[in-house]
């Protein structure tokens, strides 16, 4: 029994289905470019507000028609902040502009969260679409954090697949 295992291993690595794309529009890890724009900077009664536009732009000929959009910031320190040897404690909120209004996202580390309250949207071949998000920061000294862009399809959570993903840096003023 073995060996006809073996044997059909064989053929399946030998088939070539690269060119067939992705016919169960499933989609794969690069299919959705996930770009970070250049922020803009405001300073108003100690909170420094980070403004900046996220873009997904479809690479691919498939046409998804629920694309999740999830930011997270790799700084430990303000999903979880502790106060400095010095006094205040640094403080951040990370919001996503939906039509005229900010929704408030969750502050998660990482990748795999941060969507907060679901915002999914289509992107058919070759379409892009861009959100605006803002960070509010008080007591917060670096000069950049660490943001991880993702796109995820359907939004059905952990199983999801990772279509997009994105990493880079947010230079806070």
């Amino acid at each position: 029994m073995h060996v006809h295992q073996d044997g059909l291993t064989r053929i399946l690595d030998g088939l070539d289905v690269g060119g067939r794309g992705d016919v169960l529009h499933k989609g794969r890890a690069g299919d959705v470019k996930v770009l970070i724009g250049e922020a803009s900077v405001t300073t108003a009664g100690g909170v420094r507000t980070v403004t900046f536009p996220v873009t997904w732009t479809n690479l691919t000929q498939n046409a998804y028609g629920r694309v999740e959009p999830v930011l997270a910031l790799d700084e430990p320190g303000l999903a979880a902040p502790t106060a400095p040897a010095g006094g205040q404690q640094a403080t951040a909120v990370l919001e996503r502009k939906d039509v005229s209004t900010w929704t408030a996202l969750p502050l998660s580390t990482g990748t795999g969260g941060g969507h907060g309250p679901s915002a999914p949207f289509a992107l058919a071949p070759g379409q892009s679409r861009t959100l605006t998000y803002r960070l509010k920061l008080t007591g917060y000294q670096k000069a950049s954090v660490q943001l991880v862009g993702q796109a995820l399809l359907d939004g059905s959570g952990s199983s999801a697949p990772t279509v997009g993903d994105t990493a880079g840096q947010l230079v806070l003023g």
